[in-house]
Order: C-alpha cells, then sequence, then structure tokens
C-alpha cells in the first residue's frame, strides 16, 4: 500500500512540475511616459504620440522585442522588428515608445514620422528608431493604447498602441488595438513579444 502511495505522489508531483514549466506568463500593465514629476515637459511634446507599458516576465525566454504592424484598408503593408533586448528570464521594466512628425525643409510636416522605442528596467536597455510613412497628417487620427491588465502565455505578441485614420471618414475606437488597424484606413500597430535568441 506505501508503495501505491509513494507512485500515485510522484506521479502528482510530475504532474505538478510539468504544468509550472509551461506557466511562463507576462503581465502587462498601463503606464505613462511622462510621470508627475515631468510634468513641464507636456508643452514640449503636445504633437509627439506616446504610449507606455510595464512588464512583468518570468520564464525561459531570453529576449524581449519590440516590432510595428502598418495596415492599409485592412491588409498588412509593413511588419518590421525595431528593437530587441536581452532579458535572461526575467523582465520587469517598462516599454515605452514615442512618434514625432518629421519635418521637411521648410519646417513643415513630411509624410513620415519618427518612431522611437525604448525598454528599461531602472535604467534603459535597449532603444531604436525608425522613419515610418505615415498617413494624411491633415486627417484626424486616434491613439489607442492599453487601458487594462492584460496576462498572456510568453508566445503571445501583445499590441501595446495603435493609432489609426480614416481619412476624411468617420473614427470608431475600441480596446482591441490591432482590430482598430485592420478596420482603419491606415493604421499602426505596435507590439512586444519574447523569444529565445539567437542561438
Amino acid at each position: 500500500m506505501k508503495k501505491i502511495i509513494g507512485i500515485i505522489m510522484s506521479v502528482l508531483l510530475l504532474m505538478t512540475g510539468c504544468s509550472s514549466s509551461g506557466s511562463e506568463s507576462v503581465k502587462i500593465t498601463p503606464s505613462n511616459l511622462i510621470e508627475d514629476n515631468l510634468e513641464k515637459l507636456k508643452p514640449h511634446l503636445s504633437d509627439m504620440i506616446t504610449g507606455c507599458v510595464k512588464v512583468d516576465y518570468s520564464g525561459k525566454k531570453k529576449e524581449i522585442g519590440c516590432k510595428y504592424e502598418v495596415w492599409e484598408n485592412g491588409k498588412l503593408t509593413k511588419c518590421e522588428n525595431i528593437i530587441s533586448a536581452s532579458i535572461n528570464d526575467k523582465f520587469n521594466g517598462e516599454v515605452s515608445v514615442s512618434l514625432r512628425d518629421a519635418l521637411n525643409d521648410n519646417m513643415q510636416k513630411s509624410k513620415n514620422m519618427i518612431m522611437t522605442v525604448a525598454v528599461t528596467n531602472g535604467k534603459t536597455v535597449a532603444s531604436g528608431m525608425k522613419s515610418i510613412e505615415t498617413f494624411d497628417r491633415e486627417h484626424s487620427y486616434i491613439i489607442n493604447n492599453i487601458n487594462n491588465e492584460i496576462k498572456v502565455k510568453d508566445d503571445k505578441e501583445v499590441a501595446i498602441l495603435g493609432v489609426t485614420s480614416n481619412g476624411q471618414g468617420k473614427l470608431e475606437s475600441s480596446d482591441k488595438i490591432e482590430e482598430n488597424a485592420k478596420k482603419a484606413k491606415w493604421g499602426l500597430v505596435v507590439k512586444i513579444y519574447f523569444q529565445y535568441g539567437l542561438n
């Protein structure tokens, strides 16, 4: 009888070990790029689009990465990585994004915006910049940031910022960043993901 109980206990321990090894999860919560003690910077950044999230991760992945997608009339037209940073199985920090207008020689807004992404955990771990062609800047747009905590497995990409424009058409917004981009005339989605890294 003791032998059977011992076997059952061993099987239960193995099952518990297996289920916990597959439970690498990511917790993402909304944050602010400009904290209260930096409010004086807001007038200087009034035309800047920003997004920031707190990321708490513990698992087997070695890198955190950030990419962007551009959607036009429901079709994915561009998808590029921006940065990746080594995290060695865990990360507790922030990912911040900003977009600002690129000006031409006449100090007029060009078709491009400069996107900057930073990964920080008290200090900057990695940052990168991209110039992206955007919508007609005379048209209005909506910024979608996450509003609630998100918990997902580390094999999922998570949209953390969206910008959509429907030209002169009606603008609609919801909490679903990627869905909004796919429905819009022009949409930008910024995502974070985790990977094992290069061997």
